[in-house]
């Protein structure tokens, strides 16, 4: 583990962070030789939580993009079952044609 003042911190930060996500390496950073901070890797659970909820929040932009059934107020109140039972029909019937 690695000690740096805050100032050294300061300047070095975009350096450091790479670091302890590339290299798993921790910083202690002080302020008048007080250990006030830690740098360290993210948990692997926050950094899935992290993505998870970005991909969420981009689905459902593009959902609302899309006329039909995700504008229609007939299925908002519908179950994500119902949705797919429905959708599923509707491309068997596409295709089977």
């Amino acid at each position: 583990m690695h000690t740096l003042s805050i100032t050294e911190a300061r300047k070095k930060l975009p350096e450091l962070v790479n670091k302890a996500y590339l290299n798993s390496q921790s910083f202690i950073i002080t302020k008048g030789n007080i250990p006030m901070a830690k740098i360290i890797k993210a948990d692997e659970k926050v950094i899935k939580k992290n993505i998870s909820k970005k991909n969420i929040l981009e689905a459902i932009k593009a959902a609302k993009k899309i006329k039909g059934i995700w504008n229609d107020k007939e299925w908002k109140n519908k179950s994500s079952v119902e949705i797919v039972d429905y959708l599923r029909e509707r491309s068997q019937k596409t295709y089977v044609r």
